[in-house]
């Protein structure tokens, strides 16, 4: 069998996620009718949908912050009168 070279891209910036180490679940109310449920890869999508000075955002940046983070955070919005769940994104 001969030898062949492997080529490997390392990124600093955003390494790749432990596998099997779950994927975190941020609620949060909403004052909107509708429920909705969006997957987060990052905090510039996040930020789309939830300012810097919201605790969600906050939250997000925690986990992301950690030495084995998840590749991506749900944000599920939940209505205290109750109400359909709509996925997004």
């Amino acid at each position: 069998m001969p030898i062949q070279d492997v080529q490997v891209t390392i990124d600093v910036q955003n390494p790749a996620p432990k596998v099997g180490l779950g994927r975190p679940l941020i609620l949060a109310e909403s004052t909107a009718a509708e429920s909705t449920y969006k997957e987060y890869y990052g905090l510039d999508t996040l930020k789309a949908d939830f300012p810097e000075s919201t605790t969600v955002y906050k939250k997000a940046a925690a986990v992301f912050a950690q030495t084995n983070r998840p590749d991506l955070v749900a944000v599920a919005t939940y209505s205290a009168t109750g109400g359909k769940i709509r996925k997004t994104g």
